[in-house]
């Protein structure tokens, strides 16, 4: 009864909250957490406790007193609409240019044809033919890169703990980026190339004779203003973390708490698209600044030896920013509960965004499941694999890793990918 009570809890917190909120994709902020798909609000280490959830420091499963990670690094880049194979095509076959040089040469020849007084339609032809086809083409490719993003996502941190059942307190800092790019291909653009389309389309043999003196095609390359947008968030956290375990409704149950102190840098840039080829990586020009605290707040339960459950809420007070270029950046909670079950060699966790997560820059929105498992192959080796999967955008992302540890130091390392995303991650620390 005891187990149910307190599910029910952590479920009534959970699914009171609102349906959506603004802020990051919730991150794998170590290795062992990202190799398990990245899951580790239930069961992450009493070293990365103040990173993922800081009421595991007061719920002790093992016997470390003492924690020291540096560093526990991750990274994360994202492409699930291949936007960089259709630029990369784009670039290479030179659209604009070709367009401009079918457009020239159709009007040259009704030009010609009318000074020489002699229409000929089966002359024109190939040049109309040309260009419907290189503006079918230009067309076809902007419209697939429209709205699709880069995506990159990581952290690099460090934190030195004393994990304890009375007060477990960790001190840390960590850094963390999310941050994308996207070509945003306009209305105007898109009706440009059309009307072009229609218009190179529109004459056939049958009234070449009627409209001749009238035929001017009308080049858009130059007129095009479809940008290149890149907005970063880079921020730097100062905190401890501080975490006590109670023994209530007949389990162990641990609350805490990580105050810190934020140093918030926001990159924002546009380029139209026809201009990149001036474009200079002047990040000065892009760049603002701000200072803010904030607070992550964890429970987490121990139940019946083997079982753990958790929720966390990252960065609990809702902060907006504005960056340089007036566009608003989120940092609001995340909201993420977990589950585990231990015993002896094997460990199987899972965790769940409650709510869905919306752009804090130019990424897509994500609510993820994370799940995952562990295997003791050895006293000193640990095999890790797991998955996880966005409701939001239905990509799924397989996940694996590897944990060393000898003596009192350990290392680990994890791989996450698909056919568009790749994710790595290492860590390295001590434990006694």
């Amino acid at each position: 009864m005891c187990i149910w009570n307190i599910i029910r809890i952590l479920l009534s917190l959970a699914f009171t909250l609102p349906t959506c909120v603004m802020g990051a994709p919730f991150l794998a902020y170590d290795a062992r957490s990202m190799a398990m798909g990245g899951a580790g609000v239930a069961i992450g280490d009493n070293a990365s406790a103040a990173l993922v959830n800081p009421a595991l420091l007061g719920l002790r499963y093992r016997r470390d007193r003492f924690n020291l990670e540096l560093p526990a690094a991750t990274l994360m880049l994202s492409d699930r609409g291949n936007i960089r194979g259709a630029w990369a095509d784009y670039k290479n076959q030179h659209y604009e240019e070709r367009l401009n040089d079918s457009v020239a040469a159709f009007n040259a020849e009704v030009q010609r044809q009318l000074a020489e007084n002699t229409p000929d339609y089966t002359a024109l032809s190939p040049l109309r033919d040309d260009v419907v086809t290189r503006s079918r083409a230009m067309l076809d490719v902007l419209e697939h890169v429209t709205d699709r993003w880069l995506g990159l996502q990581g952290n690099v941190g460090a934190v030195m703990g004393v994990p304890n059942p009375d007060y477990g307190v960790s001190l840390f800092w960590n850094a963390w980026t999310v941050g994308g790019a996207k070509i945003e291909i306009t209305a105007q653009d898109l009706a440009l190339l059309s009307t072009l389309l229609d218009t190179a389309a529109s004459v056939t043999p049958s009234n070449y004779l009627s409209i001749i003196n009238a035929l001017q095609l009308t080049d858009p390359t130059d007129k095009l203003l479809s940008n290149f947008q890149g907005r970063m968030s880079v921020v730097k956290e100062y905190g401890f973390a501080l975490a006590r375990q109670t023994h209530w409704l007949g389990e162990d149950i641990a609350v805490g708490f990580s105050p810190k102190i934020l140093d918030i840098t926001l990159y924002d840039y546009k380029y139209i698209v026809r201009e990149l080829k001036n474009f200079e990586w002047t990040p000065d020009l892009w760049k603002s600044q701000k200072n803010d605290i904030n607070v992550d707040l964890g429970i987490a339960a121990r139940i019946s030896e083997d079982y753990y459950l958790s929720m966390v809420v990252k960065n609990a007070l809702a902060q907006r920013y504005t960056t340089r270029l007036g566009n608003k950046i989120s940092l609001y909670p995340q909201w993420r509960v977990g589950g585990a079950y231990a015993a002896a060699a094997w460990l199987y966790t899972a965790d769940f965004d409650v709510v869905a997560n919306s752009p804090a820059s130019l990424e897509s929105r994500s609510q993820f499941l994370s799940a995952g498992t562990e295997w003791r192959v050895y006293h000193w080796l640990t095999w890790r694999m797991g998955f996880r999967h966005d409701f939001v955008t239905y990509g799924d992302v397989a996940t694996g890793g590897l944990g060393i540890a000898l003596w009192a130091m350990h290392v680990d390392v994890a791989v996450a990918g698909n056919k568009n995303e790749f994710g790595a991650a290492v860590q390295m620390g001590m434990a006694f």
